[in-house]
């Protein structure tokens, strides 16, 4: 709990920056930290971080600073933190827009099938083929769809 509200403070003053740059660079220096962290804490905590972000930021904020290190953490050696990722790949499908985010979809659908195909554990195998049916369920926006909720995050 003591961690959350740090994160949540520390987002929280990321989202107030006034200056694109130094707001750029201190998420970069917080996504960097935490994903590659050496403690497995330090990853979890990227995974939670994911989550605050994906609830104040913009669509194309988290995809710029969090999809790419989330999708990695899929492949992490400890299964905690397989498990905890996992859940993040059905959100991230919700964050891509059709025919501009193609690439980013073919990377998550490719890294969520890898995974079901070479995971040993069988309880991280069992929320990662939860995770792929929610993905398999959920639909992709269209670019030309208006999101009125992003807009609002963009500002």
């Amino acid at each position: 709990p003591v961690m959350r509200a740090i994160l949540k403070t520390l987002i929280s003053y990321v989202y107030k920056c006034k200056y694109i740059n130094q707001r750029q660079d201190l998420m970069h220096q917080i996504v960097k930290g935490l994903s590659r962290g050496k403690k497995f804490g330090q990853r979890l905590m990227f995974v939670e971080l994911c989550h605050l972000v994906l609830e104040k930021f913009s669509k194309r904020f988290f995809k710029e600073h969090c999809f790419t290190p989330a999708l990695l953490l899929i492949n992490d050696p400890i299964p905690i933190v397989r498990i905890k990722s996992s859940g993040l790949l059905p959100r991230l499908k919700t964050q891509l827009k059709m025919p501009s985010d193609r690439p980013m979809l073919q990377q998550l659908e490719a890294c969520s099938r890898r995974c079901l195909m070479s995971e040993r554990d069988k309880d991280v195998l069992y929320y990662i083929q939860q995770a792929v049916m929610e993905l398999d369920n959920g639909d992709v926006k269209l670019d030309s769809e208006p999101d009125i909720d992003d807009k609002k995050r963009e500002e």
